[in-house]
């Protein structure tokens, strides 16, 4: 909400869960659990020649605990072994994500009026 709130002025919960009926797939959807606990959720797209990672939430109590780094390096490794790049998109107020991703070796490719977007492509050394 913090990102939302920066990137846009203001939350509308509405607007909000009219753009996620519209835009999301429940079968791309995961929930990300830690200890049994509903911490975040993933949204992921694979594609033939990529897999895009759509959104990742993790509530703000369960960040900075290595939790979104394994997620995207396991999606990182399954391009790898098929041979598909990883997508993404990241709020450009979101130093925290731009951080992690530029250290999991994703690297700018375009950017919107609020978002980078990064790919890390399958021969990368990170």
């Amino acid at each position: 909400m913090e990102y939302i709130k920066k990137t846009w002025g203001k939350w509308n919960e509405e607007q909000q869960i009219e753009f996620h009926k519209k835009n999301f797939k429940l079968e791309n959807n995961y929930i990300i659990l830690f200890d049994n606990i509903k911490i975040g959720w993933l949204e992921i797209i694979e594609m033939d020649t990529f897999i895009e990672i759509n959104q990742i939430f993790i509530l703000p109590e369960y960040q900075g605990k290595g939790i979104g780094n394994k997620i995207i390096m396991d999606i990182i490794e399954k391009g790898i072994k098929d041979n598909k790049e990883i997508k993404l998109q990241v709020l450009k107020c979101n130093n925290k994500a731009l951080k992690l991703y530029k250290n999991l070796g994703f690297n700018n490719y375009n950017e919107t009026k609020t978002h980078y977007q990064l790919k890390r492509g399958i021969n990368n050394s990170k």
